[in-house]
């Protein structure tokens, strides 16, 4: 199984504080309640397992076993709970939904005859990363004649900084040369940064690269040029995330491009470019010894004949534990 969190499920009733389910991090459960029960006969116990925050409407198949016992599985159907009846003893749980979330393993709990645990288990996505960074997205525009351009960004979550400052939007003028004036000012770029929610679906972990730090300046240099950044857009864009890379004896770096990093941010340019070329990197440190194995990733070139915006920015994801 999974990564775990282990949870104490004491004797005695206990409810965690919302501040302190804040401060939990991956899945946990929360023991609500231990009640007589009648209906079991002497020599029984029961453990009410429910499961508040899985999506409805579907039919989660739970794994699960109790002291290292063989597992077993059962199906919620509409139900959001199952029973598990056993004698009365010391028990711990171990509980996965699948691979897509983290697994929860109690630690020791000792039940009484004729006593039923209400247990509630609150399953966080694998490879959940909250409040990631989206950092330094820029925004170069290359129109063929001045031009006067409406820009409206629309992130998937908050926006941490801007520069120049975002208020309801960016208008400016674009020159060739990719010179952005705001009144007496001008810039070489857009800049943004948001903080973001990102989980596994949104990285296409089959793919990417395994990257040592001694090639790293040749690794970007090499897809940078292949996506046919110029050699300004390579120099801004390598000198951010090269230092950043470097920090590790190795990295796993993913690109996301052009319409997928829509995932990250929506963009509307008025008036309408003939081409926006957007790429992403997405970097978590790797191990020596890792097994993971990827796809080389297809960069295909961009073309820029006519009106042409580009856009670079990405991530450091820093608890995908690959």
């Amino acid at each position: 199984m999974k990564n775990f969190i282990l949870f104490n499920l004491l004797f005695f009733s206990f409810a965690l504080s919302a501040k302190e389910k804040e401060d939990l991090s991956g899945s946990y459960a929360n023991l609500d309640s231990i009640r007589f029960r009648k209906s079991l006969k002497a020599n029984e116990s029961m453990f009410y397992f429910n499961f508040p925050n899985l999506p409805k409407g579907v039919d989660f198949g739970i794994v699960y076993d109790y002291n290292g016992g063989p597992g077993k599985t059962v199906f919620l159907g509409k139900k959001r709970f199952f029973e598990v009846k056993v004698k009365p003893g010391i028990y711990y749980f171990q509980l996965l939904v699948n691979n897509e979330y983290y697994e929860i393993t109690t630690s020791m709990f000792t039940i009484t005859s004729r006593h039923k645990a209400f247990v509630s288990c609150y399953f966080q996505e694998a490879f959940d990363v909250n409040n990631q960074v989206i950092e330094k997205p820029v925004l170069y525009f290359y129109p063929e004649l001045l031009t006067n351009v409406s820009v409206k960004l629309q992130p998937k979550g908050e926006l941490a900084f801007t520069y120049p400052a975002y208020e309801n939007g960016w208008e400016f003028k674009a020159d060739p040369d990719g010179n952005l004036t705001f009144g007496d000012k001008t810039y070489n770029y857009l800049f943004w940064e948001s903080k973001q929610h990102l989980s596994a679906q949104a990285i296409d972990y089959s793919q990417g690269f395994a990257i040592d730090r001694a090639s790293t300046l040749q690794f970007l240099e090499e897809k940078l040029h292949e996506f046919g950044l110029n050699d300004k857009e390579m120099a801004d864009f390598i000198t951010y995330w090269g230092p950043q890379l470097m920090k590790n004896e190795r990295n796993y770096v993913h690109f996301v491009l052009n319409d997928d990093c829509n995932k990250f941010a929506d963009l509307t340019i008025t008036p309408t470019p003939d081409h926006v070329y957007r790429i992403y990197i997405l970097t978590e440190p790797l191990s020596k010894d890792s097994p993971l194995e990827f796809d080389a990733q297809e960069i295909k070139p961009i073309d820029r004949t006519g009106f042409t915006v580009i856009e670079w920015g990405g991530s450091i994801l820093n608890q995908l534990e690959l």
